[in-house]
């Protein structure tokens, strides 16, 4: 990804394979990248950021301030809201009536949380991962859990799947269709045809969660990492 600095601008020029169309977002700093295709120059993508210009300030207004989980807080884990409560008797992390109770000192509320979807994700993306690929008669190699910007998801050629663990913030039908988008790589590393039509063996739903993600994506990276 090639970073350039124009009318006090700081973006990120990201060309990628598979892409047909230019696509405008912001980085969790607030920072315009614009993916565009191969066969698009530079010049064009670059075009395309300052005629949207007007549309990257309002979204940098909007921009959410970064949240730590603490006592009291409220947020969706796949899909079910929890609150956190703190309690003074030493136990293990766990939820209880959509109640997540966590012990120890406050400093460590944020970290012990945030461990806590990480472990949860892991578990759900894995079992959800193989279940996908069983159906298509493909292996997968490991899955991890990334903190990532730029991508939900992502798929190697050696089979090694990759996903953010935010995707836990998200209803669970937005990550299943990430999982099912990537798992689909394992016998497509592409975009083509053939790409979708696997996609769509999974039966997951690809419309609403497209559109939940560009609505709502952004305020998944507001939560500190």
């Amino acid at each position: 990804m090639k970073t350039i600095v124009f009318d006090g601008l700081t973006l990120f020029l990201n060309r990628r394979a598979g892409t047909h169309h230019i696509k405008l977002r912001l980085n969790k700093n607030g920072d315009p990248v614009v993916t565009f295709p191969f066969f698009c120059s530079e010049k064009r993508a670059i075009e395309f950021v300052k005629k949207h210009r007007e549309w990257i300030h309002i979204q940098q207004k909007n921009i959410p301030s970064p949240q730590k989980f603490h006592k009291g807080v409220t947020f969706e884990l796949f899909g079910h809201p929890v609150t956190i409560k703190c309690s003074d008797k030493h136990c293990v992390t766990h939820i209880e009536d959509n109640v997540l109770i966590v012990s120890g000192k406050t400093d460590f509320v944020h970290r012990r949380v945030r461990d806590f979807i990480k472990k949860n994700a892991l578990l759900y993306f894995n079992q959800k991962a193989h279940d996908f690929a069983d159906r298509i008669g493909c292996k997968i190699n490991t899955v991890r859990l990334k903190d990532t910007s730029s991508r939900w998801g992502s798929c190697s050629s050696t089979g090694n799947l990759n996903f953010s663990w935010r995707l836990a913030l998200a209803p669970v039908y937005v990550s299943d269709y990430i999982i099912a988008h990537e798992v689909a790589h394992l016998k497509q590393l592409n975009h083509g045809p053939d790409f979708w039509k696997t996609v769509a063996l999974f039966e997951t739903d690809q419309a609403s969660a497209e559109i939940w993600l560009r609505k709502n994506g952004h305020t998944l990276h507001t939560w500190i990492g």
